[in-house]
């Protein structure tokens, strides 16, 4: 009986650590996901700002670099 609850008590810890290694391993998933997923979108909002060469013509009082600003603002959550 006593070799029972050993090895019961064994496989319930054994399940508590394979439950924590799978969770170790969904929140690294997640911050790797999110991490790409900004690198992503700053890089679209970059291309956009670069490429928007009507706002930044020399007609206009808006720069390359203002465009970039305004990109970093959007990113950072301040929304330029």
């Amino acid at each position: 009986m006593n070799k029972l609850n050993v090895q019961q008590e064994f496989q319930i810890t054994a399940m508590g650590y394979e439950s924590e290694l799978l969770a170790a391993r969904d929140q690294a998933a997640y911050l790797r996901q999110s991490y790409e997923n900004d690198k992503a979108l700053n890089t679209q909002l970059y291309i956009a700002a670069i490429g928007n060469e009507t706002a930044a013509s020399k007609e206009s009082s808006t720069s390359i670099t203002q465009l970039m600003n305004f990109a970093k603002g959007v990113v950072s959550g301040g929304g330029g």
